[in-house]
């Protein structure tokens, strides 16, 4: 330890194989949802968030609960921007919402799973965000995310957004709401690294949802 460079971030891990590897976006948004990676808050916002929210897109919510320092310009744009579940999506998203929501006679999660019991998660962006259940959702998302990883599949596009999404109701609608204004961008650390590609909490209303 005494012979690393004192000018440079370095990471350090300890275990059996792949120490010191770099976090990688897909494991961000399992970590989100199954809490099982142990990331260190301070790590995942001072040397990876900025970078991959410019990469399309990160969980934070989860992580910025627990950490009480300075944050990064991205960071403090995707704070400003995303306070609903509508800033989620694109205008694709909204099109499709436009066209198919009719199908659910149910509003629900409950209600996707039986309109499209293969593939619930992928229509997601058709409910409002007051008509989703966290229990529902976070059930939901696991046994997706659950089946994926065990055959060794990558989590796919629809199932990132969800779990950003998830995220955001979660953790996010208390944090933004208890939270003070963010730190200035000068005091933000440097961000250098490139990574790879409840129950009972009640959602904000959502001023889109007619």
């Amino acid at each position: 330890m005494d012979e690393l460079p004192p000018n440079k971030n370095v990471i350090v891990g300890v275990g059996v194989m792949d120490y010191g590897r770099k976090v990688t976006l897909s494991e961000l948004h399992e970590d989100a949802l199954f809490k099982n990676k142990q990331f260190s808050p301070e790590l995942v916002i001072g040397e990876y968030l900025d970078a991959m929210l410019k990469q399309g897109g990160a969980p934070m919510y989860y992580y910025l609960q627990r950490y009480d320092g300075p944050l990064g310009q991205r960071t403090q744009k995707e704070l400003a921007d995303k306070t609903t579940m509508e800033a989620y999506l694109n205008n694709t998203d909204r099109r499709i919402r436009e066209t198919r929501r009719v199908k659910l006679q149910d509003k629900s999660i409950a209600g996707l799973i039986s309109v499209f019991p293969n593939d619930a998660y992928k229509h997601l962006v058709l409910l409002h965000q007051s008509e989703i259940d966290l229990t529902g959702l976070e059930s939901l998302l696991k046994t997706v995310a659950k089946a994926k990883i065990e055959s060794g599949e990558q989590l796919d596009y629809d199932l990132r957004k969800d779990i950003r999404i998830y995220d955001f109701l979660k953790y996010g609608v208390d944090y933004l709401k208890n939270s003070t204004p963010p730190q200035s961008p000068s005091s933000a650390p440097t961000l250098s690294a490139e990574p790879n590609g409840s129950a009972g909490v009640s959602p904000t209303t959502d001023p889109n949802h007619a």
